[in-house]
């Protein structure tokens, strides 16, 4: 049975009825709070079921002991198949197909992000600090629910990851405004960009998935604000304050031969700025598409 919402006959009545519905006590939203914990690294050779449910629940794991001997692309998938993510339906994000998908990605469906003196991406191949982001600027919510991250070399300071529980922050303010959350929701005027091709994708910032999971693309990076509604980006706002809270965020320094998987569709990260060693920092990235029945 397919339950429908309430008619409302001019946008205002739709966001109040969406926001009722978020508040009344039978809308579940699925949340958990960090704890430093949460970022203890799992070995390789050791996945159970346990790290998969850890990336499950939190939205993350932290993985160690992986081999790059035959590089980074196979580390990547090696990582995708021990945590049962299949990295067959691994994808390379709309905005990179075609011709810069040649620079960055060749054969692989990796990509390498590691400091370069003739820069192809402007925060890939530099040492700059990226902000608050989920990866798939283009795609469709949801398209993209996993990302590996594979250190193969780390800065000699810097570098550092925060990934941030959006989830939670949404719940947060649910609980104390979901009028203003109902905007995230049924508002499709949130516009993200892409340097590579200077296009904006607007949708809204959270949806739920067809298995009823909340989803979210929330970014604080390449975000058309001066397009948007002045209520959105108040939301908006809210919700970068929460993510910021000591429970829903937790900072992650990766080493050599450990990887950061996430859930892409559930959390945002972000990147410390790093030095120009003399062996630059260098990382491996793999995205992960949707199961396909």
């Amino acid at each position: 049975m397919t339950n429908k919402l309430p008619y409302s006959d001019s946008f205002e009545s739709f966001v109040e009825d969406i926001a009722h519905i978020l508040s009344d006590d039978s809308t579940v939203l699925e949340t958990v709070d960090y704890d430093p914990s949460d970022s203890q690294a799992v070995a390789f050779d050791n996945i159970t079921s346990e790290a998969k449910d850890r990336l499950k629940l939190t939205g993350f794991v932290v993985v160690e002991g992986i081999s790059l001997d035959h590089g980074g692309d196979t580390a990547c998938k090696e990582v995708a198949e021990k945590l049962g993510l299949n990295s067959s339906r691994a994808i390379v994000p709309s905005q990179y197909k075609g011709q810069e998908r040649d620079g960055m990605y060749g054969q692989k469906v990796s990509n390498e992000i590691s400091p370069l003196a003739d820069p192809i991406h402007t925060t890939f191949d530099s040492t700059k600090p990226i902000g608050v982001h989920i990866d798939g600027t283009h795609d469709p919510m949801g398209s993209i629910p996993y990302q590996i991250l594979v250190c193969e070399r780390q800065a000699s300071s810097g570098g550092a990851n925060c990934v941030y529980n959006v989830v939670n922050a949404f719940a947060e303010l649910v609980d104390k405004d979901p009028k203003k959350a109902a905007l995230l929701v049924v508002t499709g005027g949130f516009g993200r960009y892409s340097p590579a091709d200077s296009e904006v994708t607007y949708g809204p910032v959270f949806a739920w998935d067809l298995n009823r999971q909340l989803i979210s693309r929330y970014s604080e990076t390449y975000v058309a604000f001066r397009e948007m509604d002045p209520e959105l980006i108040g939301a908006l706002a809210i919700i970068g304050t929460n993510i910021r809270n000591a429970h829903n965020k937790v900072s992650i320094r990766l080493s050599g031969g450990q990887a950061l998987v996430t859930r892409n569709d559930r959390v945002a990260h972000d990147r410390e700025g790093f030095p120009i060693d003399e062996i630059p920092r260098k990382f491996h990235r793999l995205l992960i598409g949707p199961k396909k029945d």
